[in-house]
């Protein structure tokens, strides 16, 4: 595996690829100054999934590109869910209609539920004395992100769907297109390893087995 210093390259152009996604998103915002074909709840479950699993923000330093990253990728996924929600005009433009897959009920809350049954089961060998939120949230971070995509992908597909129907093109710009290919793989930052490289960190191996193929971070134990 090649390695650039203590950074995988193949993880280094994962991160670089999402970012370039969420930088060609941001511009498509603010030069078109429309929402079509934009997911907002795909982006609410991205922003959920940074939050619950760089939260380690607060209690530990692995290196200035971490930390630079984990505040980037926050901050940037909370504008984009602000600028769609409270600015005009893109809160006009935006199609709840289109956008209606709900994320809160059919993602959140069962990937939540499968971090704590997976917690439970693995993480602390039955003894709930070790309660550890951080440990929960990772798993739940790992299930959840392998699902942020859906309600894009239905969005898309309605917007086909509709365009078939009227006859009218009212299918989104490419950039949304380049958006999903470039988000399909959220970055990890942690260095300590993802929940599936690492076997001491229990993840859910249903959901990191790709992670294991295109970023096998390193363990430093």
């Amino acid at each position: 595996m090649i390695v650039w210093g203590n950074m995988n390259v193949f993880r280094f152009v994962g991160d670089m690829s999402h970012v370039f996604s969420i930088i060609v998103l941001l511009l498509r915002l603010r030069v078109a100054k429309n929402a079509n074909g934009i997911s907002l709840k795909t982006q609410e479950l991205f922003l959920i999934v940074f939050v619950s699993r760089y939260i380690d923000l607060f209690t530990r330093f692995y290196s200035l590109y971490n930390t630079f990253m984990k505040i980037a990728y926050i901050c940037s996924t909370a504008t984009i869910v602000y600028m769609i929600r409270k600015t005009e005009p893109l809160k006009s433009t935006y199609d709840k209609t289109q956008d209606s897959f709900k994320h809160l009920e059919f993602a959140v809350a069962p990937s939540f539920g499968l971090a704590c049954v997976w917690w439970f089961l693995f993480g602390t060998r039955f003894d709930i004395i070790r309660f550890d939120i951080m440990e929960i949230l990772w798993d739940f971070s790992i299930i959840l992100e392998s699902i942020t995509i859906i309600p894009q992908l239905i969005t898309l597909q309605r917007y086909r769907e509709v365009e078939n129907l009227t006859s009218e093109v009212t299918e989104p710009p490419p950039e949304v297109y380049l958006t999903v290919i470039a988000t399909g793989k959220t970055p990890d930052f942690d260095d300590d390893n993802t929940a599936v490289v690492d076997a001491d960190d229990n993840g859910p191996p249903c959901c990191g087995s790709i992670d294991l193929e295109i970023s096998d971070d390193e363990n430093p134990n």
